[in-house]
């Protein structure tokens, strides 16, 4: 299935307009989600599956996977990734120490206090039905694979 990703997506833009400050930095991260709802819905109309990582906040981000699916009878399954608070500034840190092209690198310290953001309002998948798979990506060696697709009916 075709991966579409986030980050990805935003880096791309970032690419294109640079990277000025925070603001030019928001600016891209909402028109990344536009693309993404762009690519998502043309795959969907279309009766293509895809996978879409990203982080979605259901009070922004349900009623449009909702009117998609009353549009085009798209079911949905997710796997809702999270980790303990120290954990995600840590792997946060690392990853823009290490890849010069990630958005951790380019928004640094302003990009963490976005991610702040996210650890502060916890656990909340969207709500739009289907199968739900919470997993604790703390410690990778101890998440189930075979569970988490399992727990998607496969």
């Amino acid at each position: 299935m075709p991966l579409l990703v986030r980050d990805e997506v935003k880096v791309r833009l970032l690419d294109v307009y640079g990277w000025k400050d925070r603001e030019a930095s928001m600016h891209a991260g909402t028109a990344s989600f536009r693309v993404m709802d762009y690519v998502i819905e043309e795959q969907i109309k279309h009766g293509n599956s895809l996978i879409v990582e990203g982080t979605f906040n259901p009070t922004y981000d349900d009623a449009r996977f909702q009117a998609w699916q009353e549009t085009y009878g798209v079911q949905y399954s997710q796997v809702y990734c999270y980790a303990e608070a120290g954990v995600i500034r840590q792997r946060f840190t690392e990853r823009a120490a290490l890849d010069g092209h990630h958005v951790s690198c380019i928004e640094a310290a302003e990009g963490l206090q976005n991610l702040e953001d996210y650890i502060v309002q916890g656990k909340r998948p969207l709500n739009v039905g289907g199968p739900v798979v919470m997993v604790d990506t703390t410690d990778f060696a101890m998440v189930d694979e075979d569970a988490v697709v399992r727990g998607m009916g496969g």
